[in-house]
């Protein structure tokens, strides 16, 4: 027997043997992060699999990680797995099924809506097709609280009452350094109407890969109010952008500009640039945070009203798992606006703290309710009233949302305001109820 053909099995043994103890290690890890996620211990998994970060990259431990930290919390690092993943084993339906619930928790319902509608597409067996109908429907009702309705097109009708129109004062006679005067103007006076209200929207996304995302729209809300034609109102506005979804957090930049019409006279054009993140904290905590850049071009009389605007706030969420699945938020926002026109009395300092809670009763219908205090510091004195205005404003509101099918949702609303300034004239109260029914396209 030659020497080689012994000397040869005695390497591999004793390579072998050199690399058992890592390999037996990283097995050993992986199994045990198989084991707490197929019995559901989710958190323990997710803390096991942070510590192998010479896993990473790895497709079964990728999916390991993804579903653990999707459904432990820690939304934003699953995302990120789940996406690694699907790159290498893009046929894997589970986890394309935990990453679009990934994106459901971040409130990323774009991306969320592309993964659940692709899944369907497949025909996946009945109960995975009712799991998700059941993500699909919460969507829509949900959307309805957000600032952006929907990745869809939709159009909106409401009807209501609304107890002042114009947010004009309760008050019968104002003060002025000149002394106390009746108030006589009507346009100062409240002015109570119904209503009825149409809105509508578009909106466009790209998926540019994994992590980023680019995204379009348009939106439009005319109000009329049959009792106060004159304040009649149309808000037209358009908006791009572009998110991005990287390490804990989920970021969006966002151009906007809107158009504001009162009476059929220009009033208004609004020009925004806001930046937005959102950081998942684990365990349904979630942080929020905005900064705003905005330019206000007035028309006409109200030209002397021009501005600039710095907007930075940031908030925090906590989402209970529990019956109902109640989310309590806190956020705090400080805005300064400056005037374009040396009017320092009409240059202020705003902050506005608010409260919500948002819950889900039943899978169709979901229920929300604010409460928030605004309070505005002018900088100069008034030249008519002879002082410097600080205003508080209280405001609550209610909402109930009922999906009555895949397409149509209908919304309650209940708001009260209540402003109090130590300039009289901008004193006001207000009450509005409406109703609305929602077309999701």
């Amino acid at each position: 027997m030659k020497l080689s053909s012994l000397i040869k099995p005695l390497l591999l043994v004793a390579a072998a043997g050199l690399a058992t103890p890592a390999a037996a290690a990283g097995d050993t890890n992986l199994n045990e992060l198989r084991r707490l996620v197929d019995s559901g211990q989710f958190e323990a998994g997710y803390k096991l699999a942070a510590t192998q970060t010479g896993l990473l990259g790895s497709p079964h431990f990728d999916f390991l990680l993804g579903l653990a930290a999707v459904n432990s919390g820690h939304q934003a690092q699953g995302v990120l797995a789940l996406e690694r993943h699907l790159a290498v084993v893009p046929a894997n339906d589970r986890a394309r099924l935990e990453l679009a619930k990934g994106y459901y928790e971040l409130g990323d319902y774009f991306r969320a809506r592309q993964e659940f509608e692709f899944v369907l597409r497949y025909n996946p067996p009945k109960d995975v097709q009712a799991n998700v109908q059941k993500y699909l429907d919460a969507m829509q009702t949900r959307e309805v609280i957000t600032s952006r309705a929907s990745s869809r097109s939709y159009i909106e009708v409401g009807v209501g009452s609304d107890s002042n129109v114009n947010a004009g004062t309760y008050k019968s006679q104002i003060d002025l350094i000149t002394g106390t005067l009746p108030l006589t103007d009507p346009n100062s006076s409240e002015a109570k109407s119904s209503f009825v209200q149409v809105s509508g929207g578009t909106q466009w996304l790209r998926r540019v890969d994994a992590g980023l995302a680019v995204f379009a729209g348009l939106d439009f809300d005319f109000k009329h109010n049959p009792d106060a034609t004159q304040y009649n109102a149309i808000n037209l506005g358009a908006y791009s952008g572009f998110s991005v979804a990287k390490g804990t957090g989920l970021y969006r930049l966002t151009l906007s500009e809107g158009h504001m019409r009162v009476n059929g006279e220009k009033y208004r054009n609004t020009l925004s640039l806001t930046g937005e993140g959102q950081f998942s904290l684990g365990e349904g905590y979630t942080a929020t945070s905005v900064a705003q850049y905005s330019e206000l071009a007035h028309a006409q009389v109200n030209g002397v009203r021009d501005a600039r605007m710095l907007t930075l706030g940031g908030g925090v969420q906590k989402t209970y798992q529990s019956a109902w699945r109640p989310t309590l938020g806190l956020q705090v926002t400080y805005a300064k606006e400056f005037n374009l026109h040396l009017r320092d009395d009409l240059s202020r300092d705003v902050i506005t703290t608010r409260l919500s809670l948002a819950a889900n009763p039943t899978e169709r219908a979901s229920v929300s309710a604010g409460l928030s205090r605004q309070q505005s510091s002018f900088e100069l004195a008034d030249i008519a009233f002879g002082t410097v205005r600080e205003d508080a404003m209280w405001s609550a509101d209610v909402g109930v949302n009922y999906l009555w099918d895949r397409h149509w949702l209908i919304r309650a609303d209940l708001q009260y305001t209540d402003n109090e300034s130590n300039q009289g004239l901008y004193s006001y109260r207000r009450s509005l109820v409406g109703l609305r029914s929602r077309y999701l396209f």
